[in-house]
């Protein structure tokens, strides 16, 4: 069981998006900044090469420019059959960036949820508000196994040594690490309530589960005086039984300039769902 997700950046190349998709032979689909504009012609490029089945979360108050703060949605795509978890009132500003649905898949049904996180730096509050939102709806038992993947725009580093530093902390010129006294930590613990705290509700980021920190990547890249750094803000969670048997970064789309994020992919090889 194969799974892309990946921010396609409100690009108009829907059409350049969805080959390059469908080039990696998967066998779910999720996409985040998804736009009112486009969701339809990439739903019918899905349905005609083999995703019969499609979710979204572009509703009619969605900005229909594809400008504006409330501009996207998500979109799950699925070979197998599939039915959308109702919307839960869990507190998130923006409903439509959370979207959930269980799948019917070979080894057994199982949730689904995709997620774009607003970037803080020009939505401030909602950011922290989404993410309580989300661990809300997930922090709790659950009789299928889950993924939850998408764009969460953090975190702000990831050191070698395991430590996670999210952008409700502030790093020193010494390098020293605090948390950021105007938010007064609940922008810290929001981001790592997802980030880290899901772990603990089986939902373990498998890309540091298969690498641990060793391993540096990034999904989102920026150049300033000449340098490129990288931050890995798409993640997939993931519960155990699913056996994660791989999860990487596909740099070549972003590369391709189809989107300023690279799309993340994971392989899990589960016997049987059911129960896990």
């Amino acid at each position: 069981m194969k799974l892309l997700s990946w921010n396609v950046a409100h690009r108009k190349s829907w059409a350049a998006q969805v080959d390059a998709i469908l080039s990696r032979a998967p066998d779910l689909i999720a996409l985040q900044e998804v736009t009112a504009r486009t969701v339809l012609s990439i739903w019918g490029a899905l349905n005609a090469n083999g995703f019969p089945f499609v979710l979204h979360s572009c509703t009619r108050e969605l900005a229909p420019d594809d400008c504006g703060a409330r501009a996207y949605g998500e979109l799950i795509a699925s070979r197998w059959p599939m039915h959308r978890i109702a919307d839960e009132d869990c507190g998130m500003p923006w409903p439509e960036r959370l979207l959930s649905a269980v799948i019917d898949a070979p080894c057994g049904a199982v949730e689904l949820h995709t997620a774009y996180i607003p970037p803080g730096s020009s939505n401030g509050w909602t950011k922290v508000e989404t993410f309580e939102g989300i661990y809300r709806r997930l922090a709790r038992p659950s009789a299928l196994p889950r993924i939850l993947c998408g764009d969460f725009n953090t975190p702000q580093i990831e050191r070698a040594d395991g430590r996670v530093v999210t952008w409700g902390e502030c790093i020193g010129d010494d390098g020293a690490i605090k948390v950021d006294h105007e938010s007064d930590g609940r922008w810290d613990q929001a981001e790592r309530s997802v980030l880290c705290g899901l772990a603990d509700h089986d939902l373990p980021d498998i890309f540091r589960q298969l690498h641990g920190y060793g391993v540096q990547d990034g999904s989102w890249f920026f150049t300033r005086c000449g340098r490129t750094t990288g931050r890995r803000f798409d993640h997939i969670f993931a519960s155990g039984c699913l056996k994660a048997a791989a999860c990487g970064y596909v740099h070549e789309l972003r590369d391709a300039g189809l989107s300023d994020h690279s799309a993340i992919e994971a392989c899990f090889q589960p016997s049987r769902c059911a129960g896990c």
